[in-house]
């Protein structure tokens, strides 16, 4: 993950077990920017990107969701 200002990215460095953002498998070398609530999944560890101003919506978001 690295920090370019304000924004945010991650980028797959030929990982083994790969880097998926929202689901989605990077290719090596491929970057995805970061947003509030992306989940990125580290090999079988499951990881959600938030940035300290928007934390508390974006978990109540999530909960939301899964309860309908």
């Amino acid at each position: 993950i690295r920090q370019h200002g304000d924004l945010f990215s991650i980028e797959d460095t030929n990982s083994l077990n790969h880097t998926y953002v929202n689901q989605v498998m990077l290719k090596e070398g491929e970057n995805a920017p970061l947003e509030n609530g992306t989940a990125i999944r580290l090999a079988d560890e499951e990881f959600l990107f938030l940035t300290e101003k928007d934390e508390r919506n974006v978990i109540w978001e999530r909960e939301k969701k899964k309860k309908t």
